[in-house]
């Protein structure tokens, strides 16, 4: 699931630019709802392991407009990847303020 956190990631980074295949990137966003459904479960795992790679992944994809309505839902578990220390802190940062979120005080 990590490959998949760093995919969106990069994907969101390189839409609109004049180097990327804007075709490309917007098919594979567009995959946002699919990618979610099938990282969702894996936040309940018992390993704290795959939990933390699938909230590395969902993080991203929370901030893509077509999963707007489900942000909320997953909104404590932002906040506390934000203010923890673990490694998916700023991508947590970074969706809570896509969200219009107050992120000051987490800088």
């Amino acid at each position: 699931m990590t490959w998949l956190g760093e995919s969106i990631v990069d994907a969101i980074a390189q839409h609109g630019r004049p180097y990327g295949d804007e075709e490309d990137l917007d098919a594979f966003l567009d995959l946002a709802p699919e990618f979610y459904e099938a990282v969702r479960p894996f936040l309940a795992s018992g390993s704290p392991g795959i939990r933390e790679a699938a909230l590395g992944a969902l993080l991203p994809l929370l901030r893509l407009p077509a999963l707007a309505d489900r942000g909320p839902a997953h909104r404590d578990q932002a906040l506390a990847a934000a203010f923890g220390e673990g490694p998916h802190r700023w991508r947590a940062v970074d969706t809570l303020s896509s969200w219009g979120e107050d992120v000051s005080s987490l800088l």
